[in-house]
Order: C-alpha cells, then structure tokens, then sequence
C-alpha cells in the first residue's frame, strides 16, 4: 500500500489501515509505504516502510518480490 498521507485524521489514512489490516488478517505479507508523520496509523500486522517518491516505491517493489502494489495517493509535481 503506497500513500502520502498516513497522519490520523485523514480519510486515505483510514481506508489503507482498513485494508491493511484485513490483508494481513489473511496472511498476505502487507507494506505500507509513504513518508513518516508525526500522529500515524499503527498499520497492525503490517511493515511500514519509509519511501519518499515513486522511484524508490519501484525499487523497494522488485529487491522484496512485491506481486501487487496499491497507490492510495500521489503527490503533485510542482
């Protein structure tokens, strides 16, 4: 799961926590991935990994064999 947004008090941040946690309530391997906040979901079951751009979401994807990644947010270019 990739957001960049994980901060309690946004919607995104409630909807990846909800699919998080029933992926990994089915034994899926589940990482969320996004820059840290300060006040965020605790993503039970789950790794949380720190990944600040698109790039670094793609390498981190192929060095662990992610099968499938779900973009919840993106950032704007400026």
């Amino acid at each position: 799961m990739l957001s960049v947004t994980h901060e309690i008090g946004h919607g995104v941040a409630v909807v990846v926590d909800i699919m998080s946690r029933y992926l990994a309530g089915r034994n899926f391997d589940v990482f969320v991935g996004g820059p840290r906040g300060r006040n965020e979901f605790g993503y039970d079951g789950c790794e949380r990994v720190r990944l600040h751009d698109p790039r670094e979401a793609a390498i981190f994807a192929v060095e662990n064999d992610i099968d499938c990644i779900v973009a919840h947010t993106h950032r704007s270019s400026p």
